[in-house]
């Protein structure tokens, strides 16, 4: 009985270990990976080498008995143990991106050696030493396993050596441990036959592979059930680009998710992604990535398959908040197709990134198929960046300025600094509502900003522009500028170099950041008043006005934005309720006591309506549009006396 327990309570426990890993692993969500089938299958020998093992035990031991069935379980048990060291090596292959199934003199030198292991077996020699108390097999047939090993390991090593770059620096280690714990484990038993140390050996190298690169909750979305995470999402990808076969990619994109976020919650995002993927898996069983935070993404190989989303998928989510109130958030379905639009990972992230901005444009009840129109966008939007980085570097900006007519003094007083990109033949002229942006996003528009404010304060001194009339010239602040800390030593440090007043410096920061901002924005505000700038809210009317954060802020002057103009002059239309509303809020801003510049003026009858209702200044086409520098001076020059 004692010796019985010797003998099988090391598979036995090995056996139990592995058993528990593979219920694990089974029971999580699995990758459709080349490499999660091969480790599958790995799992799947050690758990029969281990019953093979245990099945020597009992044959061997009855060797008079069983001679044939006990060279059988021999040969079960030593070719599964080679099988195992196979499967590991095409594991290791696979993991680190090195395939050899287009040559096909390396796939037969590669398993060579396992061919000949089998061949072995099938018809070498097993012999067994039965007087010991511990009975083992040795001979040609078991040779097969050192050598076997000793080939596979070497070439294992070779690959985690000089592809060391495709796993990361814990995984790379885990292997290597491993490895070496089963080569110890090789080296002993060839020493000391009587150890049987093999099950033990595949149980600690399951158990450091599985913790090491195969387990399934790296590849699982923290805080949602049957979601994967981009990692899973890039593993798969990879694995889609090896093969070279076409497949598909259709995303689902939460439309503007920042301001739903904002105004709903990061709660109901989770909650309608769960939605989304309840409403994918009724149309098609698929594994579902997590690809951005508002975009789930799934593969399919199947053109057709695309058809039952255009034709069954659920756009109109509906969704009920904590109070019971229901939303129904806008859903956008793109379509990538590999190798028609996208070669690699860098052109989906592209092309997500650019859906989740530009996209915005497109309609919900539509799947953006990406077409030579889309990429030839996206190509445009790519271009622009490029220009805006190249400007910041080789001084690409022009700075115009557009007069601001004064109707209490009757004159053009000041001017309103507007930047333009000098590069008009590469992509045709952009807006600075176009290229602003992009500066924005990369982090580029503190340089931006300097740039035009240098440029502004440069023009002034030269030209002498208090000496023709102008009070003051106004430079845009974006929302970034703004809270940021060094803005006023980096504004008074330019004005010294130019020896200007600051109060010749009029600040415009747009309503929207002036909401937004916050303490950072009062902050700086306050430090710049100090030192003698004076501040404009722009585009009053078009963002989510808060009073109150605009008189703490303490602006001198509120722009008010066309769109709450125009409708008022709008002859097609009834625009009493337009003009109510622009009346009131011109009666309340100055009730504030702030002055008031209007924009977008371009007719008399605006003219007239608005300095009937007291508008201290005016601005837009009426008067002049964007002037350059020296149109600008000339400009005043012949208006001079007006």
């Amino acid at each position: 009985m004692i010796k019985w327990l010797m003998i099988y309570s090391k598979p036995f426990i090995s056996l139990i270990v592995i058993l528990v890993l593979i219920a694990f692993f089974r029971k999580r969500q699995l990758l459709p990976l080349k490499s999660t089938h091969i480790f599958t299958s790995f799992l799947l020998l050690c758990f029969f080498n281990v019953i093979f093992e245990m099945f020597t035990y009992f044959t061997i031991e009855r060797i008079s008995d069983f001679p044939k069935l006990n060279r059988f379980s021999h040969q079960l048990f030593i070719a599964s143990l080679n099988c195992i060291i196979y499967s590991l090596f095409l594991y290791i292959c696979t993991k680190a991106n090195y395939h050899f199934k287009k040559n096909v003199l390396l796939q037969i030198l590669n398993i060579i050696p396992l061919l000949v292991s089998f061949f072995v077996i099938i018809f070498g020699k097993l012999e067994f030493n039965t007087n010991s108390s511990v009975r083992y097999s040795y001979g040609p047939m078991v040779v097969t396993v050192y050598l076997c090993s000793l080939i596979y390991i070497i070439l294992i090593d070779f690959i985690l050596i000089f592809r060391k770059k495709e796993f990361p620096k814990s995984t790379n280690t885990m292997i290597i441990i491993g490895l070496l714990i089963w080569s110890i484990a090789i080296i002993l038993q060839f020493i000391h036959p009587t150890m049987l140390l093999s099950s033990q050996a595949i149980m600690i190298l399951v158990i450091f592979l599985f913790l090491s690169s195969e387990n399934p909750r790296e590849y699982t979305d923290y805080s949602i059930k049957k979601l994967l995470n981009t990692r899973a999402f890039n593993l798969v990808l990879q694995d889609y680009f090896n093969s070279g076969k076409n497949f598909f990619i259709i995303n689902f994109t939460i439309k503007e998710s920042n301001c739903f976020e904002y105004t709903l919650g990061y709660n109901n995002i989770e909650a309608t992604l769960r939605l989304l993927i309840d409403e994918i898996l009724k149309v098609q069983k698929v594994e579902i990535y997590k690809t951005k935070e508002n975009t789930l993404s799934i593969f399919l190989k199947n053109k057709n398959d695309i058809s039952l989303f255009k034709n069954n998928f659920n756009r109109n989510i509906k969704l009920k908040d904590e109070n019971s109130i229901t939303i129904i958030p806008e859903i956008l379905i793109s379509v990538f197709e590999y190798p028609k639009n996208i070669k690699n990972q860098n052109d989906i992230i592209s092309l997500l990134n650019f859906i989740n901005t530009d996209g915005l444009s497109y309609q919900t009840n539509e799947i953006i198929e990406i077409n030579d129109n889309f990429l030839t966008e996206m190509n445009k939007i790519a271009t622009i960046e490029q220009l805006v980085h190249s400007a910041i570097e080789q001084d690409g900006f022009d700075v115009v300025y557009q007069p601001i007519y004064s109707t209490t003094e009757k004159k053009f007083i000041s001017a309103e600094a507007l930047v333009r990109l000098k590069d008009t033949t590469t992509v045709g002229f952009v807006s600075p509502e176009v290229f602003i942006p992009i500066a924005e996003k990369h982090g580029l528009i503190k340089e931006l900003g300097i740039i035009v404010f240098d440029k502004v304060c440069e023009f002034a001194k030269k030209e002498n522009l208090v000496s023709k009339g102008i009070k003051y010239i106004e430079v845009n602040l974006s929302a970034i500028q703004v809270v940021d800390e060094e803005l006023p030593d980096l504004l008074i440090k330019t004005v010294e170099k130019y020896d200007l007043n600051p109060n010749f410096i009029n600040l415009e920061i747009t309503e929207t950041a002036s909401v937004s901002a916050g303490n950072m924005l009062k902050k700086n505000v306050k430090k710049l008043h100090n030192l003698g700038f004076s501040f404009s809210m722009d585009d009053f009317g078009t963002g989510y006005s808060n009073l109150a954060q605009i008189i703490e802020a303490n602006f001198d002057l509120i722009k008010i934005d066309k769109s709450l103009i125009w409708p008022c002059f709008d002859n097609s239309k009834d625009n009493k309720e337009a003009t109510t509303l622009l009346v009131k809020c011109i009666e309340l801003i100055q009730a504030l006591n702030f002055e008031i510049v209007a924009e977008g003026i371009e007719t008399k009858e605006m003219v007239d309506f608005l300095e009937q209702n007291k508008i201290t200044y005016l601005q837009g086409y009426y008067y002049s549009k964007p002037l350059s520098q020296k149109d600008f001076i000339d400009f005043l020059d012949n208006n001079s006396a007006k």
